[in-house]
C-alpha cells in the first residue's frame, strides 16, 4: 500500500504544477493584452528568468520551504540538478563527468522548450477566444535560454577556477605523488575544454533554432552571430585569466 501512495504522489504533484504553470502564464498574458508592455521589458524579463534559473541554486535539503509551491519546487529541483552537472564537470577529470556540462546545457534547452510549448498552447487558446498576436513563436525560449546559457558558463568557470587551485596546490606540494596527480588532472583540462566547446555549439545551435521561431530573425541574425563569436572570445579570455591568476593554497 505504501508503494502505491509513493507512486501517486509524483503524478499528483506534476499535475498541480502544470495547472499552476498554465494558470499564472494565462493570467500574465491576459493582463498583457490590456496593459501593453514594451518589447524590451518583456524580453528582459525572460532573459532574467533564464539567468536566475541557473544562478539561484536551492539544495534538495532546503527544498522543504517550497512544499506548498509545487511549480517552484519542481523548477528549482531541476535547476539544482543542472547546477550539479555544471559544477561536477569542472571538478572531476574523467570522460563521464566531462559530458555532464553538455547534459546540463541540453537539460536547460529541453526544459525551456517545454516551457515555450506551454506558452504557445496558452496563446493559441487565448487567440481562439479573445484574439492575440501570432501565438506560434519561440521568443520566450530564446531569451530564457540566452540568460540561462550565459549563467551556466559562469557557474562552470567558478568551479573550474576552484579546480585549477587544487591542481596548482598539488603541483606545489613538493612530493612526487602530488606532482603526478597534478599532471594527470592537467591532462584532463584539454578534455574539459573540448566539452565546453562542444557544449557551446549545442547552446548556439539551440539558440539559433529558437531564433528561427521569433519575429525578428532576419533583422537580428547577423548581430546574433557576432554576439555568439564575441561571447566565445570573452570566455576564452576569462579562461586564460584563470590560468594566470590562480595560486596554490598555502
Amino acid at each position: 500500500m505504501e508503494k502505491k501512495k509513493e507512486k501517486r504522489k509524483p503524478f499528483y504533484s506534476i499535475l498541480i504544477s502544470i495547472i499552476t504553470y498554465g494558470f499564472f502564464l494565462g493570467i500574465g498574458y491576459i493582463i498583457g493584452l490590456f496593459f501593453e508592455i514594451p518589447a524590451f521589458i518583456s524580453y528582459s524579463i525572460f532573459f532574467l528568468f533564464g539567468f536566475l534559473a541557473v544562478a539561484v541554486d536551492i539544495p534538495d535539503d532546503k527544498m522543504k520551504i517550497l512544499k506548498q509551491l509545487p511549480l517552484l519546487r519542481r523548477h528549482f529541483s531541476l535547476m539544482h540538478r543542472v547546477n550539479q552537472k555544471l559544477g561536477d564537470s569542472a571538478q572531476e577529470g574523467n570522460l563521464k563527468s566531462a559530458f555532464k556540462f553538455v547534459i546540463g546545457i541540453i537539460s536547460i534547452t529541453l526544459y525551456l522548450f517545454w516551457m515555450n510549448i506551454m506558452i504557445i498552447s496558452i496563446k493559441y487558446l487565448l487567440n481562439l477566444t479573445i484574439g492575440t498576436e501570432d501565438p506560434f513563436r519561440f521568443t520566450e525560449a530564446f531569451f530564457s535560454l540566452l540568460g540561462a546559457g550565459i549563467m551556466a558558463y559562469f557557474v562552470w568557470l567558478k568551479a573550474f577556477y576552484k579546480d585549477n587551485i587544487r591542481i596548482k596546490t598539488l603541483f606545489s606540494s613538493g612530493n612526487l605523488s602530488g606532482k603526478i596527480k597534478s599532471f594527470s588532472k592537467s591532462i584532463s583540462l584539454g578534455m574539459k575544454l573540448m566539452m565546453i566547446f562542444f557544449g557551446y555549439l549545442i547552446f548556439v545551435g539551440a539558440l539559433s533554432l529558437f531564433l528561427l521561431g521569433t519575429s525578428f530573425y532576419n533583422e537580428y541574425l547577423l548581430i546574433f552571430l557576432y554576439g555568439c563569436a564575441g561571447f566565445w572570445i570573452f570566455l576564452s579570455l576569462l579562461l586564460l585569466l584563470i590560468f594566470l591568476i590562480t595560486k596554490p593554497k598555502k
